[in-house]
């Protein structure tokens, strides 16, 4: 598979990635995931460190509207300067889903997979 992937839906752009690689800036940097993913968005890259040349897959060229990782411990549902970031959880142990209304971004929880 590809990751991350983008996709565009009703004008939408999203962003999806396994969260994978946000531990190694989590503990580098000493500050939560929430504010990991920030820093990174702020950066405009994802994951810098993978980069070897400038086409990188996670430099973010356009920020996306909505991002959405999964893979992470933590739960997450914040919104940065526009952009909507949700985590799914572990799949495994402790997954999330989330409805999200498109227009005005509001999420909710859902117990249903």
């Amino acid at each position: 598979y590809t990751d991350p992937v983008y996709l565009e839906i009703n004008k939408l752009k999203i962003l999806l990635t396994t969260g994978e690689f946000l531990e190694y800036y989590k503990n580098k940097w000493n500050i939560s995931t929430e504010e990991t993913i920030i820093t990174l968005v702020q950066k405009r890259d994802l994951n810098p460190t993978t980069k070897e040349n400038t086409e990188s897959t996670y430099l973010l060229d356009v920020i996306p509207d909505i991002i959405i990782i999964g893979g992470l411990k933590e739960i997450i549902n914040t919104n940065y300067k526009g952009t909507t970031i949700l985590t799914t959880g572990n799949h495994e142990a402790t997954p999330m889903y989330w409805l999200l209304n498109t227009k005005t971004r509001e999420t909710f929880k859902s117990d249903i997979p």
